[in-house]
């Protein structure tokens, strides 16, 4: 049976005489039972320790170690913590469960902590366990036992959901939209700073419910008096033994913006006569960047085209319009992250024209040596060919390129090199283009 036992041997030499040695062991072989578990601790950072209390001294085995936790309010919710995703160690009759902070959200999510003291059911499968006599626990179950977080405030979930906002008072991403979820109720201090650090805004507010998803909109008024275009950082705070904890791990940061977007450089130019496919780019600049550009003809919703980005700040369409003849006019329109927008118009002459060339340019014009210009050019009929050449400012041919004469839109890129491949020093160049015996010049720059 199980106990302390003695082990003598006797001996004898040929003289007769008799010596002995005796020594104790230990025999057992009653597995380690697990008692109970401890309060789990969550830290500022999330992560979490829970403690398991032994009969006895044990040791784990890591590749063996399997628990499972899961809240009686619903049982068939269950979180399972396996030896490689947690820490462990043993000292003792106890192991020390050191669980990473998204292991930490997952028994959250399941419900089995939502504030303080929330019953668990806790299994422990057999082998993870064993004693110094390598007796391995069996499965044991325990029910009814506790876990208090000692601070619930680490578990507090806080979610900016808007960064950009345009207290303008048309409708549109006019408020700071914010959610939160608290590990504990309590009074809630919504603070907000400007760059400099100073309050501009406080309200104080009690959510009555823990593990419950909040939602908050906030005006962006101070005193009834919108906030100053600029950046801004927002704290959700909690009262905890008479200090200040901020809820959110970092402050989030949203800017206001009240400035709509600049539209310039319409191309082709506004009043110009232009065929019936044509592409058309504006210059659309912000601040904080361009959510979206789109143009309209003749303000007709139905005839929507989404421009694409292109170099130097420009947006373009992506393929040639298609445009009846007769007076048309397209509306430019851009949108900021904050959803102000402007809108630009131009007005063109859609026309056949016997003119073989009816604009031409370049854009970015100048542009940055090593990057590349796009070239555009408009044919108002079809010809046999189209020549395009580039020379410097000593008259030296320096880019050449012919292409079929068809009507409508030509694009081609140059890239600041010359005929062997070289690039070119900065400064003004002159292109030459030639359609069905018309020509037109056009200054480049390279910068």
């Amino acid at each position: 049976g199980d106990g302390l036992k003695t082990i003598t041997v006797r001996y004898r030499d040929a003289s007769l005489s008799e010596s002995q040695a005796s020594t104790s062991i230990t025999l057992e072989t009653t597995p380690p039972a697990l008692l109970n578990f401890g309060t789990l601790t969550v830290r500022e950072n999330g992560e979490g320790r829970m403690t398991l209390f032994f009969s006895e001294d044990i040791s784990v085995n890591p590749p063996l170690f399997s628990l499972s936790l899961s809240s009686p309010l619903d049982p068939a919710r269950t979180v399972s913590i396996l030896g490689p995703s947690v820490k462990l160690s043993a000292d003792e009759n106890k192991v020390y469960l050191d669980l990473p902070s998204d292991l930490v959200d997952r028994l959250r999510g399941v419900g089995a902590i939502s504030g303080r003291n929330m019953r668990l059911n806790l299994d422990l499968s057999p082998g993870g366990v064993q004693d110094r006599a390598g007796n391995p626990n069996p499965r044991t179950s325990i029910e009814g036992y506790r876990i208090e977080l000692v601070n619930p405030i680490a578990l507090s979930k806080v979610r900016l959901l808007t960064g950009f906002v345009s207290p303008n008072g048309d409708g549109v991403n006019d408020t700071v939209n914010l959610s939160y979820t608290l590990a504990e109720s309590g009074d809630v201090i919504l603070r907000v700073l400007d760059e400099k650090g100073e309050i501009v805004f406080e309200e104080k507010f009690t959510a009555r419910l823990a593990g419950v998803k909040y939602e908050e909109k906030w005006d962006v008024k101070a005193d009834g008096v919108p906030l100053a275009d600029g950046s801004y950082s927002l704290n959700l705070l909690m009262v905890k033994d008479g200090e200040e904890v901020r809820l959110n791990s970092e402050p989030l940061k949203f800017t206001v913006d009240t400035i709509p977007p600049r539209i310039s450089s319409i191309q082709p130019v506004s009043g110009s006569r232009i065929p019936g496919s044509v592409s058309v780019s504006a210059r659309c600049e912000d601040e904080n960047g361009i959510s979206q550009a789109y143009l309209l003809v003749d303000t007709d919703p139905e005839s929507r085209f989404d421009l694409k980005r292109s170099e130097g700040g420009r947006y373009v369409t992506p393929s040639p319009l298609s445009l009846p003849p007769g007076r048309r006019s397209i509306q430019i329109h851009a949108v900021d992250r904050a959803g102000n927008e402007s809108v630009k118009s131009a007005s063109y002459t859609v026309t056949v024209s016997a003119k073989p060339i009816l604009s031409l340019f370049n854009y970015p014009n100048p542009f940055p040596a090593g990057s590349t210009t796009r070239i555009v050019l408009m044919v108002g009929r079809s010809v046999e060919e189209i020549e395009v050449m580039i020379y410097d400012p000593a008259g030296r041919l320096v880019f050449r390129r012919k292409v079929s004469g068809e009507e409508g839109e030509h694009q081609m890129e140059w890239d600041g090199r010359d005929l062997q491949g070289d690039l070119l020093p900065r400064g003004v160049y002159f292109c030459r283009v030639v359609v069905g015996g018309e020509e037109r010049m056009l200054k480049i720059g390279i910068r």
